[in-house]
């Protein structure tokens, strides 16, 4: 819609008198470069906003990247791997014990 009504502006221009189109001239200039003056500061603050966000996801991924996933402190304690390992024989050593305390209890 925008279009059509330029192109008719446009029409309308060609048989106005040199000073009055001139005039029209300078002012739709004026106004283009305030509209391009304004998209410049909304692509620099999107920019400084996607800049903020992309700092925000490198951080979290150095800060995942460093933390063990079982939570211990970096660089010592378990990994989660050792911790499972850890549970899986105390599991089984209850496990067994309770099989023998019931078979030892019908024996008693």
């Amino acid at each position: 819609m925008k279009r059509k009504e330029d192109l008719e502006l446009q029409s309308n221009e060609l048989n106005l008198p040199f000073p009055e189109a001139r005039e029209r001239f300078m002012n739709r200039i004026k106004q283009d470069n305030a509209e391009i003056k304004q998209q410049d500061k909304e692509i620099n603050d999107l920019r400084k906003m996607i800049d903020a966000y992309n700092r925000n996801i490198k951080d979290i991924e150095t800060e995942l990247r460093d933390k063990p996933r079982d939570g211990s402190a970096p660089g010592g304690g378990m990994t989660g791997k050792e911790q499972f390992e850890v549970l899986y024989q105390k599991e089984k050593q209850i496990n067994e014990f309770a099989e023998k305390y019931e078979s030892e209890k019908q024996t008693l």
